[in-house]
């Protein structure tokens, strides 16, 4: 299989773009390098240095690939600092028009997306723009699902933390991490708001098995059920499981964002080849970081 991974250069991008050259796949990076991150990858994977304004040039590598993962957008702390508007939501409108008759365009959304919700959300919950990050995500997705389009693919990803090739301390827990790391000190705003967790490598592998077997979906939300925590919870397995030393100071502000993310609809599809739906746990931090 070819796959075209825009934005691939980052922090998901140059995990999965190894993990695939690793399995013998046909790889294509389109990057723009907004992070000065190294240019460097195994000399088997194309790697093209261009803007996503320019996504039209690459038309030839997006209409012959199987996969093209869109994966370009900034980051939620930087985008308020942006130009307005943003180029990604035409570049991702770019790319549909250059996708082959067969090739497959996978959207990375979040599931920010559900903003601050009571209960359990599924890929069938009302979203909610609480950010310029959000609306971004959103706008783009209404964009895909207005074309009614059976090529075009949206997964909404939960936090994400790990290590890889990329530095991401904006994270939930990366940032967790970093504070009670250097200054032994965590300040945590709305300790009762809901966040999904997923590790990066767990996120790559489930991305992987959706591509070889066919099974993305329309919509698909990406985590695992049993890593949906507060973030209270998540400093009590910080403490207890993990061994970390620090002090911590809540306090009440609402967080803009709390979604309790229902996976059952991935969970169901990873484990029909007997694909473990659950490997890395926010009990075995410490390793994982």
């Amino acid at each position: 299989m070819k796959f075209v991974l825009i934005g691939g250069a980052g922090y998901i991008g140059s995990y999965l773009a190894d993990k695939l050259d690793r399995k013998g796949y046909e790889v294509t990076i389109i990057d723009n390098f907004t992070y000065n991150q190294s240019p460097f990858f195994n000399k088997t994977i194309t790697v093209v240095n261009d803007d996503i304004e320019n996504i039209k040039h690459h038309a030839a590598d997006i209409a012959s690939a199987d996969y093209v993962f869109f994966m370009a957008s900034p980051r939620l702390n930087e985008i308020n600092d942006l130009p307005q508007p943003l180029p990604y939501l035409t570049g991702l409108e770019d790319t549909v028009e250059c996708l082959g008759e067969k090739t497959q365009l996978i959207f990375f959304s979040s599931c920010s997306v559900y903003g601050y919700q009571p209960g359990e959300v599924s890929e069938t919950s009302p979203t909610r723009v609480t950010s310029l990050y959000s609306k971004l995500k959103i706008d783009s997705e209404n964009s895909l699902i207005y074309k009614g389009d059976d090529r075009l693919k949206i997964i909404r990803l939960s936090t994400l933390y790990g290590i890889s090739n990329v530095s991401r301390n904006d994270l939930l827990i990366n940032n967790f991490i970093k504070d009670i790391t250097f200054s032994k000190y965590l300040e945590v705003y709305d300790p009762l708001s809901w966040r999904p967790n997923i590790y990066i490598e767990d996120l790559v592998n489930i991305l992987i098995d959706l591509s070889e077997h066919n099974r993305f979906r329309p919509i698909l939300n990406i985590g695992y059920n049993k890593l949906n925590i507060t973030k209270q919870d998540l400093i009590l397995t910080l403490v207890s499981k993990n061994k970390f030393d620090f002090t911590v100071k809540y306090y009440t502000p609402k967080d803009s964002r709390s979604y309790k993310v229902n996976f059952d609809a991935l969970e169901k599809l990873l484990t029909i080849d007997g694909f473990t739906p659950y490997e890395h746990g926010i009990d075995r931090i410490r390793e994982q970081l």
